[in-house]
């Protein structure tokens, strides 16, 4: 959230926030004299009344709703927020930066009483729609966009820690690493590792699952090859892709790492067209799942992700900043559901 909140509404009228926060709720214990002099800091600030806010909507801007992971986290904020009494506006953006940017400067509406926003280029949203600073706003997906707002994300340091960790277990050593983008601006792992070392390192998810999968190589003192990093997206296509890059590449593989099990799918129709079969040429683990990773053959292993919960919390946060509260953000764990897509590697 921007700085304009309860407190600064309270330090300009020369109030507690106590007092502040009674006055905009039209409490009759604030003299008349404070409450406007509170009424007429808020003003000047540009703070939303907890009274506009109560009668205002919810914008949920998300990149695809066509894809399950943004399917379930926009039903886990709608049907929170209809338990809340609140009305949510859904805008997509197309994961385009235009488009982006034009849904937040459209959230900055006086209807709007707040905003959760699930990005793809890691900008700030403040650069983009300066009047967005006037409202609440949760972000949802990466770790850390922009500081002072609260974000709800799941520990995808863990997701790869854990893929990675289970795949060693198995025997496996040379397991390739998906890195996906919305944007396709990272294309070969210099650029990769100079992103990964800069600010914009917390902008996106899968980064932090690449420091998940450094550490549990290096507890095993294999050492992270960058043959094995190969980049796409979040598509069935963009990883059919990626695997045919790493067989024409000739690089040496025997487990791998996929964003999600739709990418997951990609991945094992090409190499069943090859003549190799998961998990006997390659174990795969999906780095999210949901239903598709039980309707193919065989089932895939994947990192659970709570996706819906995610949407749940991000209502309950933007909630939180809507009444004047302090909103912490919340990281959601994640765990390793073993299915048939992963197998013991046979030295021969």
């Amino acid at each position: 959230m921007s700085d304009i909140n309860i407190r600064a509404v309270a330090a300009k009228a020369n109030v507690s926030a106590a007092t502040a926060s009674r006055a905009l709720n039209g409490n009759p214990s604030v003299a008349p004299e404070l409450a406007g002099r509170v009424f007429r800091a808020a003003a000047e600030l540009g703070y939303q009344t907890p009274a506009a806010r109560a009668s205002g909507e919810i914008v949920f801007i998300v990149p695809k709703l066509g894809m399950s992971y943004y399917a379930e986290v926009a039903n886990g904020t709608i049907d929170t927020a209809r338990r809340l009494g609140r009305k949510v506006v859904v805008m997509t953006t197309g994961a385009d930066p235009d488009q982006e940017r034009d849904c937040l400067q459209a959230a900055c509406s006086p209807s709007t009483a707040g905003v959760i926003f699930t990005p793809v280029t890691g900008r700030d949203p403040y650069e983009i729609a300066p009047a967005l600073r006037r409202i609440p706003l949760v972000i949802i997906g990466p770790r850390k966009v922009v500081d002072g707002v609260p974000h709800v994300y799941q520990d995808n340091t863990s997701a790869g820690y854990l893929a990675t960790k289970y795949l060693l277990h198995l025997g496996h050593r040379r397991i390739a690493f998906i890195a996906n983008f919305w944007l396709n601006h990272i294309h070969d792992f210099d650029s990769f590792m100079r992103e990964y070392h800069s600010p914009a390192g917390t902008h996106f998810s899968v980064y932090d699952r690449y420091t998940g999968y450094c550490r549990a190589l290096e507890e095993e003192n294999v050492k992270p090859d960058p043959s094995l990093i190969v980049f796409g997206g979040f598509s069935y296509e963009s990883s059919y892709s990626a695997a045919r890059r790493l067989m024409a590449a000739s690089v040496d593989f025997d487990a791998l790492l996929a964003p999600n099990d739709r990418c997951g799918a990609g991945v094992v129709k090409f190499l069943a067209e090859q003549g190799f079969s998961v998990p006997e040429k390659a174990s795969l683990i999906c780095l999210n799942g949901e239903q598709l990773s039980d309707m193919i053959t065989p089932t895939l292993t994947i990192v659970k992700m709570h996706n819906y919960e995610m949407g749940v919390k991000a209502a309950e946060q933007l909630e939180l900043l809507m009444r004047g509260e302090d909103a912490p953000g919340e990281m959601i764990g994640v765990k390793l559901i073993i299915k048939g897509s992963t197998k013991a590697r046979v030295n021969k």
